[in-house]
């Protein structure tokens, strides 16, 4: 018979081991987020506010960033298949190419009309992968809109492979 006083103490530490190897996975310690093997350097006025093995979502307490890595697809793949999918009566969109710390990037807008949201989308590749960094901004006002990309930036420069 197993003695329940060894085991479960073992099942509670292993569990612990587990926890903590995976926040160490998605969470570095130098205030950056790695996402699948690519390593993002955050901003220190944001924080991470969840994270799974692809996508990771950062937040100063006014704006959430969900960054994410996309694979196996060019930026403009991703890009038509996004639009695309976002066509209705209700949204205004629009795309344009613009250089962000010296990358190539798409920045998509899409303005739902009813709901008076902004959806900001910037997408690109670095170092062989693709990247689509993304918030959703109800009332945006131009200052917002400018702090944000002045975020993107700072992202894309801080954007390595692990």
């Amino acid at each position: 018979m197993v003695n329940n006083k060894i085991v479960i103490p073992i099942i509670i530490i292993l569990l612990l081991g587990i926890g903590l190897f995976g926040y160490l996975t998605y969470f570095a310690d130098d205030g950056s987020a790695v996402i699948s093997n690519s390593k993002i350097s955050i901003p220190s006025t944001f924080k991470i506010v969840k994270s799974k093995e692809k996508e990771t979502v950062i937040s100063d307490g006014k704006l959430n960033i969900t960054l994410t890595v996309c694979d196996n697809k060019s930026v403009k793949e991703l890009v038509d298949e996004y639009l695309k999918s976002k066509e209705t009566k209700n949204q205004t969109v629009e795309s344009e190419d613009i250089t962000l710390s010296g990358v190539n990037v798409v920045k998509t807008t899409l303005v739902d009309t009813e709901t008076n949201i902004t959806f900001v989308n910037y997408w690109f590749e670095k170092d062989g992968k693709q990247y689509r960094f993304h918030s959703d901004i109800p009332n945006a006002q131009d200052d917002q809109l400018k702090s944000f990309e002045g975020t993107v930036a700072t992202l894309i420069n801080g954007t390595s492979k692990t």
